[in-house]
Parts: C-alpha cells; sequence; structure tokens
C-alpha cells in the first residue's frame, strides 16, 4: 500500500527547518512520504539528506507584484499536481493561500493552513494594507467552506479576528502554540550561577519590526543612567539580516550601534540554547508576532523575558511572572523594565523558576508535535470514511 504523501508549503528553507522541522521528521517516522516545496538558500541538500523530497517553489517573499504571484501560483499548481498530496500543510499567510487556490481540483486533499502571524499589515496603518486585509478576510469567508480544512492559529487575537464574522471557520480553527522547544536542549543551568556579568540578550531577526531600534534606545539610556553605579552589564544582539524583508536594519546601523558602550553584536547563532546558558535577561520588543519561537526557547533556558504587550508576544510571556511587558515602541519603559531585572536578583530569580515551568507545561515540542499528528489522521479519516 502506498504512503501517505504530506506536502509542506513554506515560503524559505530556512523557516522550515527553524519551525517546522519536527513535524516533517515525525512524520517520517509514522510513515508519510514527505515532500517540500520552498525557495531554498542553502540548505537544500540537508533536507534531501533526511529523507524529505524537495521542490523548488518560484516564490519572492519581497515582491508582492501580480506578475510575481502569477508565477508563484503556477509553480504551488504544478507541485500539487506532481506530488498528488494527500495533505498539504501550508505555513505563513501568501503561501497559503496560494496553496489554497492551488489545489482547488485537489477537493480530498486535506488543507492544514497555519497562521504563525498576521504581519506588519496590522503593524502598519496604510490604506494598501487595509486593503490587504480586506482581501484575507473575503478569501477566508471563502475557503471556510472547504470541508477538509483545519485553520492552525498560534495566538488567540489572530484566531478571533479572522473568525469573529465567520463561524464556519471557527468550527475549523484550532489554537497551537507556536512550534514547541527542545526543553531538554533548552533548559537553565543546573548549578546555582553567580553572574560576574549580567547580559541582556537580543536575538531575532534584524528587522526594525522586531523592535531593534527601541532595544538601542533603550541601551543609550541606561548608559547615561548608569555610569557609576558599578552595574557590570553587557548588551548581546543576535540575529542575521533578512534582505527580502523591507523592515530589514542596514548593515551601515548594525556597524554604528556596535560602537556603544556595553552593546556587542555576535552575528547569527547556530547554537542559540548556549548563549542562553550564560545570559541574565531576554529581550524582544517586536511590534507584532505569531508565537515568538525565540521567547518560548527562552523561557525553556530559565531566561526572564521582557517583550511587547501586543498580541503573541503577550500570549509567550506572563507579566510580572515570567518576564515583564512593555508598551510597543517604548524605549524609556524597555529601559526601565530592563533596569528592574538588573537590580533586583531576587525577582529575576523567581522568574527564572516561573519561565521555565510556564514552557514545559506550554511549548513542549512533545506535546505541540502530537497535536500536529493528530491533524494529520484527521485529514487521513476524512478522505476515509
Amino acid at each position: 500500500m502506498k504512503n501517505k504523501v504530506i506536502l509542506f508549503t513554506v515560503n524559505v528553507d530556512w523557516f522550515f527547518l527553524s519551525h517546522r522541522l519536527n513535524l516533517a521528521t515525525e512524520a517520517l517516522k509514522k510513515g508519510y512520504e514527505v515532500h517540500l516545496a520552498s525557495s531554498f538558500t542553502h540548505h537544500k541538500s540537508h533536507i534531501e539528506s533526511l529523507g524529505i523530497h524537495v521542490h523548488d517553489l518560484n516564490i519572492s517573499r519581497g515582491n508582492t507584484s501580480i506578475h510575481n504571484v502569477l508565477l508563484s501560483l503556477i509553480s504551488i499548481f504544478k507541485i500539487v499536481r506532481l506530488t498528488s498530496p494527500d495533505i498539504i500543510h501550508a505555513i505563513t499567510l501568501k503561501v497559503s493561500i496560494l496553496s489554497a487556490i492551488a489545489s482547488v481540483f485537489h477537493r480530498r486533499t486535506g488543507l492544514i493552513i497555519a497562521i504563525s502571524g498576521l504581519g506588519y499589515m496590522y503593524t502598519e496603518k496604510s490604506f494598501v494594507n487595509t486593503m490587504k486585509k480586506g482581501i484575507i478576510y473575503f478569501f477566508f469567508q471563502l475557503l471556510a467552506t472547504r470541508s477538509n480544512l483545519k485553520v492552525i492559529f498560534q495566538n488567540r487575537f489572530d484566531m478571533n479576528e479572522l473568525t469573529k464574522s465567520n463561524k464556519v471557520l471557527l468550527n475549523k480553527a484550532t489554537l497551537i502554540h507556536g512550534s514547541g522547544v527542545d526543553l531538554d536542549k533548552y533548559c537553565p543551568q543546573t548549578s546555582s550561577e553567580i553572574f560576574s556579568c549580567k547580559k541582556v540578550v537580543f536575538a531575532s531577526r534584524l528587522l526594525y519590526t522586531k523592535g531593534i531600534e527601541e532595544f538601542v534606545t533603550a541601551i543609550k539610556i541606561f548608559n547615561s543612567h548608569n555610569t557609576s553605579q558599578g552595574i557590570d552589564v553587557e548588551f548581546i544582539i543576535a540575529g542575521d539580516f533578512d534582505d527580502a524583508n523591507p523592515a530589514c536594519i542596514s548593515r551601515d546601523s548594525i556597524e554604528s550601534w556596535s560602537e556603544i558602550e556595553n552593546l556587542k553584536y555576535i552575528g547569527h547563532q547556530n547554537n542559540l540554547d548556549e548563549l542562553f546558558l550564560s545570559s541574565y535577561i531576554f529581550v524582544l520588543p517586536s511590534y507584532r508576532e505569531g508565537m515568538p519561537q525565540v521567547i518560548c526557547q527562552a523561557l525553556a533556558s530559565g531566561l526572564p523575558s521582557i517583550t511587547t504587550n501586543i498580541p503573541g508576544c503577550m500570549d509567550a510571556v506572563q507579566d510580572n511572572k515570567t518576564g515583564l511587558l512593555v508598551p510597543v515602541r517604548d524605549p524609556t519603559a524597555l529601559y526601565k523594565a530592563i533596569q528592574k531585572l538588573l537590580s533586583d536578583d531576587a525577582l529575576r530569580q523567581s522568574m527564572s523558576l516561573s519561565a521555565r515551568a510556564f514552557a514545559v507545561q506550554n511549548f513542549n515540542v512533545v506535546d505541540i508535535t502530537e497535536q500536529h499528528m493528530k491533524l494529520y489522521s484527521a485529514a487521513m479519516f476524512r478522505q476515509n470514511p
């Protein structure tokens, strides 16, 4: 009997590796034939070596012209026709819309759409973004009529936003808190460590929408207030440029910021778990998230996390328990939150214990992977009543 085929569609390979590889490897263990349609950077051979069939997807993350969208749609259509998947697991909003359209003639194919965040359309107010939101609402009104559909949301706000006037879609929606964290890899120090230098870490793609400018401004405020207080603090920025994203910071900016006292840029880190082991606080003052994977990893590592009171981030962090929430785009409030944790070791230790416990309860990769496997099985069941 032929193995069931699952096709993952995603805009770029590194996002698949960092956020969905656990699902693909578990699907392989369960006997699925796994395919990936994506644009590839330099991870293609590695993904193939894992037993995953790869297909080049003609898609540009930074180009939303009608011509480019049509080329991407044709590309996905050809891959769907070639693979004849039993399940399509589409990841991110643009790819999900294209995958749904491309599979319209494959009615027996189960379609699972993962909304990893509604993105800049909801952070940047403009006429164009208002139009885009209207198109998305209309699309999901049509899509909701599809019988073998499941839509995964990572936070309750995004789920409410797209289902508040679409009760049919609500019945096909499910809430899964992100991609999960390997709790054995991301774990706190086993011994009680004395921090001779308190590292405050920002780790993310280098995008303005991740709040990196506010973080740098907060550092400048900190330095102006703490020149004689004897607090040995090092601020770390870890991450890589994402040139395809319109919100990517310039290399001149990071070079300029690197000259700030106490601030060090260390580039992309393959082993964030090791960085977190020697860190004191994690900071991500993002403008909007789905479920920020890096915060989940920081919490699992016992790092109190300072983030913004916006959808996604406030789902990940419990204010005054596992970290602190501050208003978005407010570097002064961010500085005060950093200062609060740096100056109160007992509070930081209490939050560290709560952060780990919260991550164990909510972000265990084993539990989250199993939730996805149940969705795949349900899709199979609908095909074979």
